[in-house]
């Protein structure tokens, strides 16, 4: 992203993207598209809610994949401090809209500060 900016139509994006990989050579990898808040800087940030894409086979907000033999968490406390888990078990690749993405918590980028994968069980190491 240009330094100052949050906008993904400035860089003639349809969205922001977080990302996150783990394991031994990134067997587990998230990604989280997000629009911007208009208001949110990088400094600050970088806020906005999560957008689904566009086009057949694109329109998802959250997408993961787990090509490990481990189960992995998903986790993350949203901004009113409750905590939020995904379950992404060995072998399972998927994504979730943004309404279904909304319906587990997640519905800003803010929502997912503090993202980490976890192996094994929520709370091991």
């Amino acid at each position: 992203m240009p330094a100052g900016t949050c906008d993904p139509s400035s860089r003639g994006a349809p969205y922001n993207v977080l990302q996150l990989a783990v394991g031994d050579e990134g067997d587990v990898f998230v990604t989280i598209r997000y629009g911007w808040d208009n208001v949110s800087t990088r400094e600050t940030g970088c806020d906005g809610p999560l957008v689904n894409g566009t086009g057949s086979g694109n329109v998802w907000a959250v997408s993961y994949t787990n090509a490990g033999q481990t189960t992995y968490y998903m986790n993350t406390v949203g901004r009113n401090g409750r905590p939020r888990t995904l379950t992404l078990n060995p072998g399972a690749s998927g994504t979730l809209t943004r309404a279904q993405a909304n319906a587990a918590g997640y519905m800003t980028r803010a929502d997912c500060d503090n993202l980490e994968l976890i192996r094994g069980a929520v709370g091991e190491g």
